[in-house]
């Protein structure tokens, strides 16, 4: 509390760190992360924006509960537990050399009747490409951000590094947006454990109320072991809204990648009879979008899935953080649309219905970021979207 208290009057002084991320690792648990350049004795001040605005300190402190020197850098994380639902928190980052900018980040409702996600991943090789992806995310003010997979090239230190300084550009006046992130093909070792705190593995599910079922799968890790979890989880709950997200697709949209037949074969199955909504791959560097689909062999069906409006899946993709496209030419008759294209996906998740947009957001430099408050109502006035089949808007509705 002194430490806090402190510092807060000594707002000339600024600590020397950088890197900052914030988390969700369950949807109730918020957790930060940052690079320590020199200082000690680090600490999380932070508390409600109403506290904070009537008495000009930060009362609560979160201590770091690990840290690591891994890839260039000495990363320090600390966890914020007991937040009020739909709340504001104001922090700042300090140690024995000063304190860091505030920072501020909004806690999702208890029972939410809308969640705002941006969803892709595949961010590597093209830095200039991925900071514009980074600016338009951080001006749409989502709620979440979904990452699946494919950060950098060979998830080096200074790659890392990189993507972590391009990061920022996600935290538009102050603001910082929770990230989930899942495994893709060129992240090594445990990469994401030691710079995001993911779960072991990382495959993990996180619940939004009685909105929203989130599930993390791992493409690039043991599908049995995967498979009965996978099982498991999505028995918990019928009645929410349910999306998969995991990196290397079923059946990918670029003739020069094979079929995922061993992740066909452990989960498309599963996906269906659970009633997922919508799934979420990447790794093959364009953008598609299917109609409702099933899994199925019989007549009428192509490589393993036919169209069904009623009881269907969506699939979205397939990764352009950043990454080098792909050609878009491999197309099925349960194919919406495809393109080769840099975009990632913009959901609204509602009681009655999820609305998807396609941003190309190569314009990020000209577009104005929207105001918080009108994130569920609000896009800024020249967005560049990609129209499949000449729709703006795909629209996924309750599965029968």
């Amino acid at each position: 509390l002194v430490i806090c208290i402190f510092v807060a009057l000594a707002n000339t002084i600024y600590a020397k760190i950088d890197k900052i991320r914030l988390m969700l690792l369950t949807s109730e648990t918020y957790v930060i992360a940052w690079n320590q350049i020199s200082g000690k004795a680090p600490v999380v001040c932070y508390d409600e924006a109403s506290y904070f605005f009537s008495q000009k300190q930060l009362q609560r402190v979160a201590k770091p509960y690990k840290s690591n020197k891994k890839y260039g850098m000495h990363t320090f994380f600390a966890k914020f537990t007991n937040l009020v639902p739909d709340k504001t928190y104001y922090l700042k980052i300090t140690d024995t050399e000063g304190q860091s900018r505030l920072y501020w980040f909004h806690t999702l409702a208890e029972n939410p009747d809308t969640i705002s996600i941006i969803a892709g991943g595949d961010s590597r090789s093209n830095p200039d490409i991925r900071l514009l992806a980074d600016k338009m995310a951080g001006k749409l003010q989502p709620d979440l951000i979904v990452f699946d997979g494919d950060f950098t090239v060979t998830c080096m230190g200074k790659q890392w590094q990189r993507w972590f300084d391009d990061w920022q550009s996600t935290i538009v006046n102050g603001r910082l947006i929770p990230i989930i992130v899942a495994e893709g093909n060129h992240e090594r070792g445990n990469a994401l454990q030691l710079l995001f705190d993911a779960p072991k593995h990382t495959f993990y599910s996180l619940q939004f109320g009685n909105l929203l079922h989130l599930t993390i799968l791992n493409s690039e890790y043991d599908l049995n072991e995967q498979t009965a979890w996978l099982e498991k989880d999505l028995k918990k709950d019928s009645s929410v809204w349910k999306i998969a997200v995991y990196h290397k697709p079923m059946r990918p949209h670029y003739s020069g990648k094979a079929n995922g037949d061993d992740i066909y074969k452990a989960w498309a199955k599963i996906l269906w009879n659970y009633r997922v909504n919508a799934v979420l791959e990447g790794d093959t560097h364009m953008a598609k979008i299917t109609y409702p689909i099933r899994p199925s062999g019989d007549k009428g069906s192509e490589d393993g899935f036919m169209r069904d409006d009623k009881t269907g899946t969506v699939f979205l993709g397939e990764g352009s953080w950043g990454a080098p496209l792909r050609p878009a030419d491999k197309s099925r008759s349960w194919t919406l649309d495809m393109a080769s294209i840099n975009q990632f996906k913009l959901l609204y998740v509602t009681k009655n219905k999820i609305k998807v947009r396609t941003i190309k957001y190569q314009n990020a430099d000209s577009v104005k970021a929207i105001d918080f408050k009108k994130r569920y109502s609000t896009l800024p006035a020249n967005i560049d979207l990609w129209k499949p089949a000449g729709l703006k808007v795909v629209t996924i509705n309750a599965r029968k």
